[in-house]
Parts: structure tokens; C-alpha cells; sequence
């Protein structure tokens, strides 16, 4: 039989996390309202960027690496989800 070991102060951290991402999240489309006279390929294209340099940082900051080099390793299937991921 196997125990768990429970880390209260892990599961609080990610708790935390979800709670900041969903009200992240929230404000995005009052955000989007506050621009009067962007096109919608604009607000596309910085939130695009904006999203592409942000993962960037969250997965350089742990591995100390590369992000695209990390992703081109998996092979097509990195690259491809990279692409993907940045596209949506």
C-alpha cells in the first residue's frame, strides 16, 4: 500500500496560482473594451506577442534554457504544439 504525503503549503501555491490566473483572465476582455480604435487583427497580434514572450519566460526561468531549442528537442511534435500554441 502506498502513503501520500500531503504539503499543505504546495497545494496553498497552487491554489493561489489558479485563483491569479482566473482573475487574470477576467480582466482580459475589460482590457479589450478599453481600446477604441484598434482592429481586431491588432489586439490579435499583441496578445499573440504578449502571450509568446510570457511563455517564454515561464519556461526559461526554470530550466535556464532555450524555449524554442527545448521545443525543436521533442522533435516535430514540440515544434508543431510551439507553432500551435502561438497561432491560437
Amino acid at each position: 500500500m502506498t502513503t501520500v504525503t500531503i504539503q499543505p503549503e504546495r497545494d496553498m501555491r497552487g491554489y493561489v496560482l489558479v485563483f491569479l490566473a482566473g482573475l487574470v483572465w477576467s480582466t482580459v476582455g475589460l482590457g479589450i473594451r478599453l481600446i477604441d480604435e484598434a482592429q481586431v487583427w491588432q489586439i490579435l497580434f499583441y496578445r499573440s506577442a504578449s502571450m509568446t514572450l510570457l511563455l517564454y519566460v515561464v519556461i526559461r526561468l526554470p530550466t535556464g534554457q532555450d524555449a524554442l531549442r527545448l521545443a525543436l528537442q521533442m522533435g516535430w511534435p514540440g515544434g508543431i504544439g510551439g507553432l500551435s500554441l502561438v497561432a491560437a
